[in-house]
This record gives C-alpha cells, structure tokens and sequence, in this order.
C-alpha cells in the first residue's frame, strides 16, 4: 500500500503524501519525533489547509496520529492527537472521521 517514492495517491477525498512534502509543509519532523516514531502514512486534503500523518511507536508498537490545520498567520498547528491504537485500522478510521469533522 505504500511506497517510499510515492508523492501523491488519491485515497476518496484525501491525498496520501510522501515523508518528504508532508515535511515540507509540517515543519513538524524533530530529531526526538522521530526518536520515538515512525512514520507510516501521510495526509492532506485538497487545499492542504489540513494535513495528518500515521505512526507508530517504537516501544509500545500502538498507533497513533496527528492533524494540522493552518492558523491565522498560515502556520501548521496542531488540531487533534488520536493516541494509542491497536491497529493501523483503528487509527485510520478515526482519523478519517476527525478529517471530516475538520474539513
């Protein structure tokens, strides 16, 4: 489902990005994110005035993810957190449902 040369992959409303234009536009990625988790999947909605990414966690391997919306200044902030999943599955269905909400 996923690969590392992937830029964009249309997923019904919402585009799937690489790590690195999801990078671009976050301005989220630190030394100790990355420490933690890593990073599976990443989001954003058509104008990009949303954006979310899918990880894991290295030690407790449960899934989590992020939302960042843009406030005033245009700056990506965080949104929403969905934290501790079992599965991939179960982030991605509430992350779809925070997207909508958000959109």
């Amino acid at each position: 489902m996923i690969a590392s040369n992937i830029i964009f992959v249309f997923l019904g409303d919402r585009i799937l990005h690489s790590a690195p234009i999801f990078s671009a536009l976050s301005y989220l990625s630190t030394l100790l994110l990355f420490t933690i988790n890593k990073e599976i999947e990443w989001y954003a909605d058509d104008r990009k005035s949303l954006i979310a990414t899918i990880f894991i966690d290295k030690f407790d391997k449960d899934w989590s993810f992020v939302i960042l919306g843009r406030d005033a200044r245009k700056i990506y902030r965080c949104i929403y957190t969905g934290v501790s999943f079992e599965s991939i599955e179960d982030a991605h269905k509430e992350l779809k449902q925070k997207l909508n909400e958000f959109s």
